[in-house]
């Protein structure tokens, strides 16, 4: 890996199993899709899903995203197979992500289910 990349990396190479039924996502009621964020360095978009509802707060505020409710997951497995390929190329879906006071954000990323 280049020593020389600012944008966000995976530090623990290691996967994990993550349950994503029952987490949260913010919404943005005029787009009918979920609110997504910038993590500074990297072109692409960032879905945060969350396990409290503090948390995505305390989240889309520090990144000023707005978003006006917020939903649930009912079935995780469902929620991710609604994404296109293509969308899945451009697109992380990051849990309980939160910014360092370096302005560095940290979570744990889901794997895409192989189709």
């Amino acid at each position: 890996m280049d020593a020389d990349v600012k944008g966000p990396r995976l530090v623990n190479p290691f996967p994990r199993d993550i349950v994503l039924s029952g987490k949260l996502l913010p919404w943005r009621v005029p787009a009918l899709q979920p609110a997504y964020v910038a993590l500074p360095g990297s072109d692409l978009l960032y879905l945060p899903v969350f396990s409290t509802v503090e948390g995505l707060r305390d989240l889309m505020k520090r990144a000023d995203v707005p978003y006006q409710s917020v939903k649930q997951i009912l079935d995780g497995r469902e929620f991710l197979m609604g994404f296109t390929p293509d969308f899945r190329k451009a697109m992380r879906i990051i849990v309980d992500p939160y910014f360092l006071p370096d302005g560095k954000a940290r979570f744990s990323e889901v794997r895409w289910p192989v189709d």
